[in-house]
């Protein structure tokens, strides 16, 4: 985001057409700063495979949320559909 949107403001202003002096420390180059420091401390943080896990993780974990809650709905009516068809336990 910063290289596709701040960036090309940045040079916009450091190549003002109105005579006026550009000044380092301008409010530009503070907020530049901050996100090259925020850029360089997330570097690194969230590999691809951290990603991963994390979204199969949650995933995994919504899955069995929502296999268990159906299977307490059935035996509140005292149904187990995967009692007589087995299939259904890995699809459901």
């Amino acid at each position: 985001m910063f290289d596709e949107s701040i960036r090309p403001q940045i040079k916009e202003y450091r190549n003002r057409a109105d005579g006026q002096i550009y000044s380092i420390d301008g409010p530009l180059d503070v907020i530049r700063q901050a996100i090259e420091v925020i850029k360089g401390l997330s570097l690194g943080i969230f590999t691809a495979d951290n990603i991963l896990n994390t979204a199969s993780n949650f995933v995994n974990g919504v899955n069995n949320f929502n296999k268990k809650n159906r299977q307490d709905q059935g035996r509140v009516k005292g149904i187990d559909p995967t009692q007589f068809e087995p299939w259904l336990d890995e699809f459901m």
